[in-house]
C-alpha cells in the first residue's frame, strides 16, 4: 500500500501534467483525483512553490507547458 507521501507526490505529478494539457476547475479536479476541493487548492499552491506557473482562467486552472 503506498504511503500518503508517495500518493501525494504521484497526484502532484499527474495534476501538473493534466493542467499542462487542459484547464480544469477545482471541482472537476477533485472528482478526477477523488479528493476534496481544499486538497486541490493546497496542491495548486504546492505546485506554485515548486516553480510551476499556475494560471487562473475564470474558475479554471492551467499550467503553461
Amino acid at each position: 500500500m503506498p504511503t500518503p507521501a508517495v500518493t501525494k507526490a504521484a497526484r502532484l505529478h499527474r495534476l501538473a501534467a493534466l493542467l499542462e494539457s487542459q484547464a480544469s476547475s477545482a471541482a472537476d479536479l477533485a472528482k478526477h483525483f477523488r479528493v476534496g476541493k481544499r486538497t486541490i487548492h493546497r496542491d495548486l499552491h504546492e505546485l506554485e512553490s515548486l516553480g510551476h506557473l499556475v494560471e487562473t482562467r475564470g474558475r479554471r486552472y492551467a499550467i503553461r507547458p
